[in-house]
């Protein structure tokens, strides 16, 4: 009997787990289409895109960085009762601010400019254009999205063919996102100090090495190891007592796992 529910429980999980990652990715389309209906709804309202209609008389959204309505635009929308909640995907990593997850709404670019991770621009139609050129654009942004997801949602608002390039960029249609890079970590790496007389010796052990501590209070330094790292060693016993020190250096190099992925919602 346990044989047969742990076989039915490995061929129901990934199933399921699939379930909850496409419910995610369909939620999360289904809040930026909401967003898209409510722009056209604001546009009317406000006869312009870079307005804050939710108060009397409106008044022109700064695109300088200078206003924080800029990166908070569904709370205008909302405050217009042309958008029924704040924005919050089910994909990402769930953090909502001036620079993770938002709505935001920037300024246009020319026709001309290509299309990068950080940029306005979008080439909607595959052809090589900026089609979001203008005065502003609107946009979500997410952050912390594995890439399965972002190439999920890039599938369901875009299609494959609008999908990522050979390298791992996807900057053809409405989703855009940037392959991600390398990053360091810090590797956490510790130094033994050896005192070699009496006293308290503070050993600073550059990665793996040994310091000697050179009676009293003087401080020991060794060198050693691959990682480099600086700590504060304890007090050694007299006669040669180890003070082990701990300190942060270059550790290996990880690949991330998740990008940032970009929506285009509305231009004008």
């Amino acid at each position: 009997m346990i044989t047969v529910i742990t076989i039915l429980v490995s061929l129901l999980l990934p199933t399921l787990f699939g379930t909850i990652r496409s419910a995610a990715v369909n939620q999360t389309a289904a809040s930026i289409n909401s967003v898209r209906t409510a722009c056209a709804g604001h546009s009317a309202l406000a006869a312009g895109l870079a307005t804050d209609a939710s108060i009397s008389p409106p008044a022109i959204i700064a695109l300088d960085g200078s206003d924080p309505r800029a990166w908070q635009f569904d709370r205008i929308l909302v405050l217009e009762s042309t958008l029924d909640g704040l924005f919050a995907p089910k994909i990402g990593d769930s953090v909502l601010g001036p620079t993770n997850t938002r709505i935001q709404i920037v300024a246009g670019s020319s026709t001309a400019t290509p299309v990068t991770q950080e940029n306005s621009a979008y080439n909607l139609d595959g052809t090589g254009v900026n089609e979001a050129s203008g005065v502003a654009v609107v946009e979500a942004v997410i952050t912390g999205v594995s890439l399965e997801d972002a190439k999920a949602l890039n599938d369901l608002l875009d299609g494959t063919a609008l999908g990522q390039d050979a390298n791992g960029n996807d900057f053809l249609g409405r989703v855009k996102y940037a392959a991600p890079g390398t990053a360091s970590s810090n590797g956490d790496t510790s130094g033994a100090g050896n005192s070699g007389s009496s006293g308290s010796g503070n050993g600073n052990g550059n990665g793996l090495g040994h310091g000697a501590g050179n009676g009293g209070n003087n401080n020991g330094n060794g060198n050693g190891g691959t990682d480099s790292g600086n700590g504060d060693g304890g007090n050694g016993n007299s006669g040669g007592g180890a003070g082990q020190g701990s300190g942060n250096g270059p550790g290996s190099t990880v690949s991330p796992t998740t990008v940032t992925v970009h929506v285009y919602i509305s231009h004008r």
